[in-house]
């Protein structure tokens, strides 16, 4: 079966819970050299005044298992009610959207950062691109998959869903798509609590079930950055994984969701 066309809207009621769009690129020797970050953090701080540092776990794989790797060091730049923020790490450059607008919106606060890091940091080439979708759908006392029946395609649920829907309280699957631009990566599944921590700080941490669908396009070709290309890119990503969005829902589900036919998203 051919994914149908459907043109990308907004919705009133949007699931989403985070988007983040990513460049990462090679290693940056001199990062954690001081004042080597001084130039990009002057130059976004109109948009992103807060300013925090963080250390991330890495983890490596030997021949005794997967394990702890050294941290690495991230600068994150966030607006004043934390909804857009850009995480720059020695190599790659994100954007994090927890109030995400509308897919030009996103596009140019990318191009505002990828275009400051190329002048100030010397970003000049790229080995992977990425765009991610994070939804979280919730309804009230939706605890076991057969709850959610009347809000996805049966097909999207799977047989899981078809045999076994009223005894299942928790499922999870990653599926990786190839695709001629790269890969899309498809996580959904039936859990609990939430996927996007910490939340916002003027967000509690909810515990109940949720239907998670995360979609996660990337393209790991390197090559030089050329950031009006990287943008038609994002775009690119963005249809397509709307269509995919698009196709799970059922009618009902689209409906509640109470799409805004004039606004693209």
């Amino acid at each position: 079966m051919l994914l149908p066309e459907y043109k990308p809207l907004r919705y009133a009621k949007a699931p989403v819970k985070l988007v983040i769009g990513q460049i990462q690129f090679p290693i940056l020797l001199r990062f954690l050299e001081p004042g080597f970050v001084a130039d990009f953090q002057e130059a976004m701080a109109s948009s992103y005044p807060q300013v925090g540092r963080e250390q991330q776990m890495t983890f490596q794989l030997s021949s005794e298992g997967m394990g702890p790797g050294p941290t690495e060091t991230l600068f994150r730049f966030s607006d004043r009610f934390s909804g857009w923020s850009v995480i720059l790490g020695e190599g790659s450059l994100t954007l994090e959207a927890r109030a995400y607008s509308d897919v030009d919106e996103l596009v140019k606060r990318f191009e505002q950062m990828t275009l400051v890091a190329s002048e100030t940091l010397g970003v000049r080439r790229r080995t992977r691109l990425g765009l991610r979708y994070v939804n979280e759908f919730r309804l009230p006392e939706a605890t076991t998959l057969a709850a959610w029946k009347d809000s996805f395609r049966p097909e999207f649920l799977g047989f899981a869903g078809a045999l076994f829907g009223e005894s299942v309280t928790r499922m999870a699957q990653d599926v990786q798509l190839t695709r001629p631009d790269g890969r899309l990566a498809i996580r959904h599944g039936l859990l609990q609590g939430t996927t996007v921590v910490p939340p916002r700080p003027t967000e509690g941490l909810p515990m109940d079930s949720f239907y998670l669908l995360d979609l996660d396009y990337s393209d790991e070709r390197e090559g030089e950055l050329d950031v009006p290309a990287a943008l038609k890119q994002l775009r690119e990503f963005n249809v397509f994984i709307y269509r995919f969005f698009r196709w799970t829902l059922s009618e009902r589900l689209h409906s509640t969701l109470e799409p805004l036919h004039e606004r693209p998203a």
